[in-house]
């Protein structure tokens, strides 16, 4: 199956949100915990109110991936709070 996009959620069993960034024409999986954004960018919020802070910070955040993934290979990314430096 071919997937063209990927909603962000927030999962609760991973304590973070899962979302889907697009690089070189592929959709790369991805994922952000509530703990590295709240560390990055100095917020709070509940459950799927982290769903918005990804939003908000989502320019950033798919930068971020676009880069993991052209330094490291298509998989799967998870991002870590040193990968915002």
């Amino acid at each position: 199956m071919h997937m063209d996009s990927f909603e962000p959620y927030f999962a609760d069993d991973t304590q973070g949100v899962h979302f889907g960034v697009r690089v070189d024409g592929q959709l790369i999986l991805a994922h952000v915990g509530r703990r590295v954004m709240a560390e990055r960018f100095g917020v709070s919020a509940d459950g799927h109110g982290w769903v918005a802070v990804y939003l908000a910070h989502r320019h950033e955040i798919d930068s971020v991936v676009t880069a993991n993934v052209r330094a490291n290979g298509p998989d799967t990314a998870i991002l870590r709070l040193q990968d915002f430096t």
